[in-house]
């Protein structure tokens, strides 16, 4: 291959990353024996897991002689890439080094996202991830308008949907509603870092993070929810100092979710009724049962874990008989469960000294942390599903850079007087 198209290949490599990262269609690898259902015992490799490969080849050159210092988003990949590593071979598996070939692509794909310039990062990270989500947010809404799959399952579409109460829980063409409300939160976080970073006032962006905010209201996610009403609480504090600046977007974040929740209520009445009750494993969807199976794992593997990728693995072989075999819904026990006791500890450290710099960082980085933060406490994707491990990526860089530009900021003009000024 011609060394000069190496630059431009890797441009459109980050594009792909971006476009394919919602179409979850892929080709079984190794699949390990058992119950558990998809990427619980599945090594898949997917069109956009090619389009990291292909950004590794291009950039492969640079990576020894660019500045390779790590925000501390990008530690925390490292991190999660280091203990996958270390304590993969007391529990080889195949899934275990697929874990930690992730990881550290994802690593890739941080610093690939970081090292932009403005107008680079807006073309090739912002406007895909807008334009993106908004073919997302299209088909979801014609999923929602038949209560039915589109007939799309070439790029992604499942064929059965999640059903709350008698209203189905749109997905795109991922897998499950929850990660097409990640996905929806991933391009939303991205868009408030660009309209921060550059300035960006346009009313086209603005609206991007509206269309971007639909399926919020239409995949019935309680993390969701709960990231959308963080994230407004955040942009609130943000217009209450600077109006001009999060008035519009705190708009569109929230008409994006609720105008279509309305529209198709029944999904968000049988959730609030699913959250209402004695019974805190029901309502959690079990859970507080998944929470307890990993710390019983961890109190038998405290150490090194049961290996990377290994988790529904070792719980049927550790628990015979159980009904459901599924992941904890949490990623640092996920990750202590795997990786040992003391990689979850760090991890949550980690993820804990994230949020305080971001509130020291202001409005903007508080939503973009909140945002996303739920699905990392109360979800697996981020860290179970090749498509997660990279929103997380994004989102990690998301916030690196926020901090460093929030650093880069000329201190003599008092916050005071910036906000008179708006």
């Amino acid at each position: 291959m011609n060394s000069d198209l190496f630059p431009s290949l890797r441009r459109v490599a980050l594009v792909l990353i971006v476009v394919l990262m919602p179409i979850e269609i892929g080709a079984i690898i190794h699949e390990v024996d058992g119950t558990a259902d998809a990427y619980n015992r599945l090594l898949i490799i997917t069109p956009m897991d090619l389009a990291v490969l292909l950004l590794l080849i291009t950039s492969a050159r640079e990576l020894r002689s660019t500045d390779r210092r790590l925000g501390l988003g990008g530690w925390t990949l490292l991190v999660m890439a280091g203990f996958a590593a270390i304590t993969l071979p007391f529990n080889a598996s195949l899934r275990g080094l697929g874990v930690v070939v992730r990881l550290l692509l994802a690593v890739l794909v941080w610093r690939e996202v970081t090292r932009l310039d403005a107008e680079d990062w807006r073309v090739l990270v912002v406007i895909p991830f807008l334009a993106s989500a908004a073919l997302q947010t299209v088909v979801a809404l014609l999923q929602a308008i038949d209560q039915a799959p589109l007939g799309l399952e070439a790029v992604g579409e499942r064929q059965a949907f999640h059903v709350f109460g008698s209203t189905v829980g749109v997905q795109g063409t991922t897998l499950h509603p929850y990660v097409l409300a990640g996905f929806a939160v991933t391009a939303i976080v991205v868009a408030i870092g660009h309209r921060t970073i550059a300035s960006d006032r346009s009313r086209a962006l603005v609206v991007g993070i509206a269309v971007a905010a639909v399926p919020l209201g239409i995949t019935y996610s309680r993390m969701a929810f709960l990231g959308w009403v963080a994230m407004l609480a955040a942009l609130g504090w943000g217009a209450m100092r600077r109006r001009a600046e999060f008035g519009p977007v705190l708009f569109a974040v929230a008409a994006g979710a609720l105008v279509p929740a309305l529209v198709w209520s029944g999904g968000w009445v049988d959730r609030a009724s699913d959250s209402v009750g004695t019974n805190i494993d029901s309502i959690s969807s079990a859970r507080i049962t998944r929470i307890e199976e990993s710390i019983d794992l961890i109190r038998d593997h405290p150490l090194v874990g049961v290996g990377p990728g290994h988790y529904t693995v070792a719980l049927e072989e550790d628990v015979p008989g159980l009904t459901r075999y599924d992941a904890v819904h949490t990623v640092p026990l996920l990750i202590a469960a795997e990786n040992g006791l003391i990689a979850g500890l760090v991890i949550l450290g980690l993820l804990g000294f994230l949020g305080i710099r971001a509130l020291r960082d202001g409005p903007a980085a508080t939503a973009v942390y909140v945002g996303f933060m739920p699905f990392v406490l109360l979800d697996k994707f981020p860290y179970r599903h090749p498509n997660g491990i990279v929103m997380l990526a994004v989102w990690l860089a998301i916030l690196d850079l926020l901090s460093r530009n929030r650093a880069e900021l000329p201190s003599v003009v008092p916050e005071s007087a910036a906000a008179a000024q708006s």
